[in-house]
């Protein structure tokens, strides 16, 4: 689906160049008449590049600056909080547990792993256009996986698992279950420590997967 957007203006610092050409040619596809400039050629000078100009949507694979360097990370948060209209896409193959547990609250930044297939891509690049993020799973620090962390769940941890990722209040699952509030809400924050969260938002950004391992 293409999405016409004026004057969108696009910045894209990704040391690969196959890969930089690859996220040109799908911004433009996504988002017809966008400005797309590449020729950044460092951290520091992209983020002065979006402080001097209008940037929407900054692209880059810094895996490795931004996980071994939380001042950088520290940094453009703090744009993404002067800049509310700037949206940003950290296209990296992990997250290190310090820095998801520094960008997971920042709505602004999608997370796309470096093995998603074509189709994931574009599909990033319409969630954003329409103002939602993206957060892909796999890019989640992980103690063991999401399968065997649900196959630790009681089935009346999964039954409320469920309900939660459907939209169900705690009040409407006590209902449909005919148990008190106070048990549904106990099983939820068991279920929310053994998948190894800390904030009941998080099942939320892998939803599909989870319903998938259910």
């Amino acid at each position: 689906m293409e999405h016409k957007v004026s004057k969108y203006n696009v910045v894209i610092l990704i040391q690969e160049p196959l890969t930089q050409l690859g996220m040109k040619q799908i911004a433009f596809m996504s988002a017809p008449g966008c400005n797309v400039y590449s020729d950044v050629k460092n951290f520091n000078s992209t983020l002065f590049t979006i402080v001097d100009m209008t940037v929407d949507l900054f692209i880059t694979d810094m895996r490795d600056e931004l996980n071994a360097h939380r001042q950088d990370a520290e940094l453009l948060l703090e744009l993404c909080h002067h800049h509310p209209q700037l949206k940003v896409i950290i296209y990296t193959q992990y997250l290190t547990p310090e820095m998801h547990e520094l960008f997971q609250d920042c709505s602004q930044v999608s997370f796309l792993s470096r093995k998603a297939p074509l189709q994931e891509v574009y599909k990033v690049f319409a969630a954003i256009l329409c103002g939602e993020r993206y957060y892909n799973p796999a890019v989640i620090p992980k103690q063991k996986s999401l399968d065997n962390r649900v196959s630790s769940l009681t089935l009346s941890e999964r039954r409320v698992l469920s309900f939660l990722l459907k939209g169900y209040s705690q009040s409407q699952i006590a209902r449909l279950l005919c148990r008190s509030i106070k048990t549904i809400s106990a099983q939820k924050c068991s279920t929310i420590k053994k998948l190894g969260f800390k904030r009941d938002a998080e099942i939320f950004l892998v939803r599909d997967a989870l319903l998938n391992s259910l």
